[in-house]
């Protein structure tokens, strides 16, 4: 749709469905199918700035919209009482259909407040056609009605200028991490990420997340999801942890133990899968690799003394599980 308004999209909230009317119609029986209804309605009304007529002169009728909008009449009649009852939409004499609050799904044009102005203008103006209105009883006094619009504009003005500012603080915080850093770790124990996650400023000045050593492909989305996250914790930029408990879960430790019976060497390799804290200390929860069995460890250790366990590459883990299978 191109023309001299600018009204060239609908737009609807993230909490578009949780709003009370929302909630109460799709709490209805069969209330998915007048959610779907009342969007159709919205859609099909844009093209009309909001009102929903067949043509200038003639309306829908309860057919005629089970047609469009490809429900039954049945549901048609029984969604237009609803939408009517939770003042959803608004219907004029002459048949034709207002949905109340379009102005809230229609794309921002140049002032918003100048819209619902005109919006509910023309709305009034076909009820004074129609003889709904009364002179002594309009439907809104000027003085509110300007108030309304100050209003809005001012919120339109603040709210401008507000993701102005933290776009400008955005785009310092992102420039100021890349060149302080560039070719370093930024932090490896940000919120909301794994413990251990490094997140590195490569020599480019692009962001890199690593895990174990592993570099972790990041799409440019991703990497704005990561910024973003960095931009709300800017406390941990520069914190690089080296003890954390975390980095050792998912390893392997080798344990040689000399068989009473034999009198041999065996040989046993255990995955670190998750661990207990006691007495801050860690218990750490080991698998067999061979057998899958899962045990508590007899001791607990420090993290002092975990860095000093026996730990052996996955390859050899590998090659002795593959060995093992074809004994």
């Amino acid at each position: 749709m191109s023309d001299n308004k600018h009204y060239y999209y609908i737009k609807l909230k993230a909490d578009y469905f949780d709003s009370d009317e929302m909630i109460v119609l799709e709490s209805m029986p069969d209330g998915y199918k007048y959610s779907n209804i009342l969007l159709k309605f919205i859609l099909r009304s844009i093209k009309n700035d909001g009102k929903l007529m067949f043509n200038k002169t003639i309306p829908f009728n309860s057919n005629m919209l089970a047609n469009v909008t490809r429900h039954s009449v049945g549901d048609i009649e029984k969604a237009v009482d609803i939408f009517q009852k939770l003042n959803l939409i608004e219907i004029l004499q002459n048949g034709a259909i207002y949905i109340n609050d379009i102005q809230n799904y229609i794309g921002k044009s140049s002032t918003e407040a100048d819209r619902k102005r005109a919006y509910r203008l023309r709305i009034n103006e076909d009820k004074k056609l129609l003889g709904q209105m009364s002179e002594e009883c309009p439907d809104k006094n000027p003085p509110e009605l300007e108030l309304e619009i100050k209003l809005e504009k001012e919120k339109e003005l603040k709210l401008k200028a507000t993701e102005q500012n933290d776009m400008k603080s955005f785009l310092s915080f992102k420039s100021f991490c890349v060149e302080k850093y560039k070719g370093q770790v930024l932090t490896n124990c940000c919120p909301t990420l794994l413990v251990g996650n490094e997140l590195r400023i490569n020599d480019n000045g692009y962001l890199e997340s690593y895990y174990n050593g592993n570099k972790i492909d990041i799409n440019p989305n991703r990497a704005k999801e990561l910024w973003k996250i960095l931009y709300e914790n800017q406390d941990v930029i520069g914190v690089v942890k080296n003890d954390y408990i975390e980095k050792y879960v998912g390893r392997y430790i080798k344990i040689e133990i000399q068989s009473k019976m034999t009198n041999k060497l065996e040989t046993f390799y255990y995955e670190i899968i998750g661990y207990n804290i006691e007495d801050e200390l860690y218990r750490l929860i080991l698998k067999d690799v061979q057998t899958s069995t899962k045990a508590n460890a007899n001791k607990l250790y420090t993290l002092e003394q975990m860095a000093k366990l026996p730990f052996v590459d996955v390859k050899e883990v590998e090659n002795e599980i593959y060995k093992s299978d074809n004994r």
